[in-house]
């Protein structure tokens, strides 16, 4: 719904929605790896995996923004 939307307006509100559900997960995996029921394997995944290619989509998003 959000993504088409965005399409509506345009690829600078698309590429804003990207980057929001991109940052809503990188919270989510940071609030993981502060709760102490999340299980080290999974932690382990989180850090070394899932949030660095977070990372990397945000700063692929942002440049990408920059040429639009």
């Amino acid at each position: 719904a959000v993504q088409g939307a965005a399409n509506l307006l345009g690829e600078n509100s698309a590429l804003a929605s990207l980057k929001q559900g991109e940052e809503h997960g990188k919270k989510a995996y940071e609030e993981a790896l502060a709760d102490d029921e999340v299980i080290p394997a999974c932690k382990a995944i989180i850090r070394d995996e899932l949030l660095p290619r977070v990372n990397r989509h945000l700063d692929w998003v942002e440049k990408l923004s920059l040429t639009v």
